[in-house]
C-alpha cells in the first residue's frame, strides 16, 4: 500500500539544513512549535535546529513519528512513499515520490538527543525532489488522503488515491468522478475504472484474436455505446 508522508520544507532541496531559515517564509513553521524537531535560531545563517528533513535526500531514509512504535504491515518494499509539505496559506505541496526498499529497520544516524526513542524507519529508493515545475500545489487533505488529515506525519494511501497522485506529477488534473476520469488535454481525457478478474482476461483474449489492442477495442466499444445513446 502507498504511503504518504507529511514533512517539513527545506530550502536544499533536503539533503542539507537549510540555509538562511529566519528569512525564508517557507521555513516559517519550523519556528511555531508545530513541528516535532529542535528549532533554528532566526538569526540562523545555516540551520542550527535538528530535523530528518535535512537529509531525507542523501540518507533516504524516514522514522516513524511516533516512538517505539513501528510501522504496519499495511507498508512493505516495493510500495510507492510520497512527500508533501504544508504550504502557508492552506494547502499542501506535493514534491517528491520514491519506493520503500525496507519497512522498521534501524537508520543509519546514529539515535541520540532528539531522536532517542525512535527505532524504526523505512528505507527509500534514491530520489530527488521533483523539478520544481512538476511540484503539486494547493493539494486539500481531501485531494491527498480522501479523508481530513489531523494529527500524524504520514498517512496509508488506496490504490485509487496513489494512481491519482501519479497521475498528477504528470499533469493529469482528475475531475469528475475522480476514481474514474483525468483530463490531459482539451482533446484528450484518460478513463481508468476497476474491473472483475475475468472480465480483463476476456477482454484481453478478445484484443489478442482480433489483432488490436485492449485500448482500441474499449474506445470502440465506449464509442459505440455512446453513439447509440447519443
Amino acid at each position: 500500500m502507498a504511503i504518504l508522508f507529511r514533512v517539513a520544507y527545506n530550502n536544499q532541496g533536503w539533503v542539507a539544513p537549510c540555509e538562511s531559515p529566519g528569512k525564508d517564509e517557507k521555513c516559517r513553521k519550523c519556528f511555531d512549535g508545530s513541528l516535532n524537531i529542535i528549532a533554528p535560531d532566526q538569526k540562523d545563517e545555516t540551520c542550527s535546529g535538528h530535523c530528518w528533513e535535512r537529509d531525507l535526500c542523501r540518507n533516504f531514509e524516514w522514522g516513524n513519528t511516533v516512538k517505539h512504535r513501528r510501522f504496519g504491515s499495511d507498508v512493505t518494499g516495493g510500495d510507492t512513499a510520497f512527500f508533501v509539505f504544508r504550504q502557508l496559506g492552506g494547502g499542501y505541496t506535493l514534491w517528491a515520490n520514491t519506493k520503500v526498499m525496507a519497512v522498521n529497520i534501524p537508520p543509519i544516524r546514529d539515535l541520540t538527543g532528539h531522536d532517542i526513542g525512535y527505532e524504526h524507519w523505512l528505507r527509500f529508493d534514491t530520489f530527488q525532489p521533483l523539478p520544481e515545475q512538476k511540484w503539486v500545489k494547493n493539494l486539500s487533505d481531501k485531494a491527498l488522503t480522501g479523508t481530513k488529515w489531523g494529527q500524524g506525519g504520514f498517512r496509508y494511501l488506496t490504490d485509487q488515491k496513489e494512481q491519482e497522485l501519479l497521475a498528477r506529477i504528470e499533469g493529469i488534473q482528475p475531475i469528475g468522478d475522480i476514481s474514474a476520469m483525468a483530463i490531459k488535454s482539451d482533446k484528450e481525457a484518460v478513463l481508468s475504472l476497476p474491473m472483475p478478474a475475468v472480465l480483463l482476461k476476456k477482454l484481453k483474449e478478445a484484443a489478442l484474436a482480433d489483432g488490436r489492442s485492449i485500448e482500441d477495442i474499449s474506445r470502440q466499444a465506449i464509442a459505440e455505446w455512446v453513439k447509440k445513446y447519443s
